[in-house]
């Protein structure tokens, strides 16, 4: 029998804030420990879409994975390599030509050794209904982020599931 776990989601280190979509925190709210343990650490991925066509900054993008239980507390972040780097134009509903950027990133050589690892960590292990799952991903842009821009945040844990929305296009504005 699964236990509910209500995992908490990203932190945006630029932003300081985010949107969880309700639908990923209903989607997500029977993750639990053997979920973890079955993930295949090649198949995990992030996504980042924004409207600015500004790089992110090499080896800065990462993964952080927490477990909080009553008797452990894991903590660990994983590099992320690009896999994909496109620009999609699209009309708005108003008309206006809208570039959406998309980057897709998966764990780097050395980051899926050590899911792995941390998929075989005697805490996963240890049932408790107190357990609690938190995943952010981090990133800089080149030159430092834009006065404004919006983004989208998206992970994939597994393929037949897709992608589950993070952060929904956030406007960010740093004059606010």
């Amino acid at each position: 029998m699964k236990r509910n776990l209500w995992p908490l989601f990203l932190c945006l280190l630029i932003v300081g804030c985010s949107h969880i979509p309700l639908s990923t925190m209903l989607s997500m709210s029977t993750f639990d420990e053997e979920d973890f343990v079955e993930l295949d650490a090649k198949d995990i991925r992030a996504k980042i879409i924004t409207n600015t066509p500004r790089k992110f900054v090499k080896d800065s993008t990462q993964l952080q994975f927490k477990l909080l239980t009553p008797n452990h507390k894991i903590d660990k972040t994983l590099s992320l390599d690009i896999i994909s780097d496109d620009a999609i134009s699209e009309k708005s509903w108003l008309g206006n030509k809208i570039v959406k950027h998309t980057t897709v990133f998966k764990l780097s050589g050395p980051a899926i050794k050590e899911f792995r690892a941390l998929q075989q960590s005697p805490a996963l292990h240890t049932r408790s209904g107190d357990n609690k799952f938190h995943f952010t991903i981090s990133w800089r842009f080149e030159g430092g982020p834009p006065e404004h821009f919006t983004i989208q945040a998206d992970l994939m844990l597994v393929p037949e599931d897709g992608y589950f929305t993070l952060i929904d296009n956030y406007q960010f504005s740093q004059n606010e």
